[in-house]
């Protein structure tokens, strides 16, 4: 009997595509997904850093380290953010399981750029499986009375302050998290649940498929039918703003006005518009659009009568150094206060943290080219004003580092250089 002995080759494992999966598993954890809650936040947060830290120990074993003065520079920024918002310092309480998840972010920031781009490819690929199983669903709760698709599935109740004034509760199908609350109602009679994907909120979940719809715009100049469909299926605001910013930007600043895209768009819409009964058309209107357009639903009216009293409050009667520190983020939310804009970070964090916010924003994005620029820093502005608690989170970061270093490295290996520095 003949053995054969594969070359050693074979069973190596490449270190950059470990790299990547690790770091893949940090940003996974990281979000805060609905049926991750099941397990205790501790462990979680723990399992975040540890995946940070492998992928960042695997990097060095096999000399995937870059180290620049940018790269440091955002290093420093993002470390004093990190304590500045969990630390127990300038009066903020300790929060150790925020604290750890923040800090894993840190060792990702030192990989070579091929990494970023393997990264995105990784979290892309999760992004668009989760979409397609969330559009599955969709149709199924058409097809089916409401709650009733004949797949295993468990009950979720809310951590947000706000879902739980409401009374949502989730509904989850293995990974894809439906729910079930006050702005669903109007979709009842059609059996229809606004798409999720495994977060606990459909614009939360429409912020992600822009941030990977964006991307890909960047690298191959085109967008996932599926992502764009999944992202509509949200009837999320900010998606469709966001959507709309991207087809601005392309017919603005890249030139590429595509009439047929827009004329099948525009004729889709009308047949839906068609298709639907009056009092479903004013339901959409309203949950999408309507709502933040019309005059007697702007911020204020949209802020909890007590969240207004607070907010005032702060303005007027509390010291200077709470005005300038603020009390630590999601405050505002624990005590029950319902704010939708910037002003939860003003309050959360004071004017100095909010300063800070901003500025590493900034820092961050500067190494994005003219034309990225405007686009990714509109889409960061708006999210800034529409959900701006997402900034608490090292995610929102980790996607724009992402974007930025895969963006460098694709157009790099493609022979056009758009990001000339790092």
């Amino acid at each position: 009997m003949n053995i054969k002995i594969r070359p050693k080759e074979l069973y190596r494992i490449d270190s950059k595509k470990a790299v990547a999966l690790f770091s893949c598993l940090y940003v996974l954890v990281s979000l805060n997904s609905v049926p991750l809650r099941i397990i205790p936040s501790i462990i979680c947060a723990i399992l975040s850093l540890l995946f940070s830290i492998i992928a960042l120990a695997i990097a060095y074993k096999t000399n995937s380290i870059v180290i620049t003065k940018y790269r440091l520079g955002l290093f420093f920024l993002l470390f004093v953010l990190t304590f500045y918002f969990y630390a127990p310092c300038l009066g903020h309480p300790l929060n150790i399981g925020n604290l750890i998840v923040f800090s894993g972010i840190l060792p990702l920031l030192f990989f070579e750029q091929k990494i970023y781009y393997l990264l995105f490819r990784y979290v892309r690929k999760i992004i668009v499986f989760v979409s397609i199983c969330s559009l599955i669903i969709f149709v199924l709760l058409f097809l089916f009375p409401q709650n009733t698709i004949p797949f295993p599935s468990f009950e979720m109740n809310p951590i947000s302050m706000t879902h739980i004034k409401h009374g949502v509760s989730y509904k989850i199908y293995a990974f894809v998290v439906t729910y079930i609350g006050y702005d669903n109602v109007i979709f009842s009679t059609l059996g229809v649940s606004r798409i999720c994907g495994f977060m606990s909120e459909p614009g939360h979940w429409g912020v992600f498929i822009a941030f990977i719809l964006i991307a890909e715009l960047f690298l191959y100049n085109k967008r996932s039918w599926i992502l764009i469909l999944c992202g509509l299926c949200t009837f999320s605001t900010a998606f469709y703003l966001i959507l709309a910013i991207m087809e601005l930007y392309l017919i603005f600043i890249t030139k590429s006005f595509q009439w047929k895209r827009y004329l099948l768009i525009l004729l889709s819409v009308v047949l839906l518009l068609l298709i639907i009964g009056p009092e479903l058309r004013q339901s959409l209107w309203d949950m999408a659009i309507g709502r933040n357009i019309d005059v007697d639903k702007s911020l204020d009216d949209r802020t909890s009568p007590m969240g207004m009293l607070v907010w005032n409050h702060f303005l007027n009667k509390d010291n200077t150094l709470i005005k300038l520190f603020g009390f630590s983020p999601f405050s505002m939310e624990l005590k029950g206060i319902i704010v939708v804009d910037y002003r939860e970070i003003i309050y959360d964090c004071g004017f100095v943290g909010t300063v800070l916010v901003i500025f590493v924003l900034l820092y961050n994005l500067a190494k994005v080219n003219l034309k990225h620029l405007i686009l990714l820093l509109s889409v960061v502005g708006l999210i800034f004003i529409h959900r701006v608690w997402m900034f608490y989170m090292p995610y929102m970061y980790a996607f724009i580092i992402i974007i930025s270093f895969a963006c460098n490295y694709y157009n790099c290996e493609n022979q056009e250089s758009l990001y000339p520095h790092d």
